[in-house]
């Protein structure tokens, strides 16, 4: 991640991403931020997209139906 961004986060777990690491997380608002943007709600922020996901990478992350820059 190149910053604390709810929408980056998101479409990198929503293209298979397992995890995330946000650099300059410096107090615990930016911490409880950054893990929001992972978590669904009532727990989080993260928006559900099943379909977006398959239509980038696929039903499985490996098995991409595109080439990468196509959806970048």
């Amino acid at each position: 991640m190149e910053q604390n961004d709810p929408f980056a986060i998101g479409r990198v777990l929503d293209a298979g991403a397992t995890g995330v690491i946000v650099p300059l997380v410096d107090d615990v608002e930016c911490a409880e931020r950054a893990v929001a943007a992972t978590r669904y709600p009532p727990r989080g922020r993260r928006s559900y997209g099943p379909m977006r996901s398959q239509l980038r990478v696929g039903r499985l992350p490996g098995t991409r139906t595109r080439p990468w820059c196509a959806w970048r």
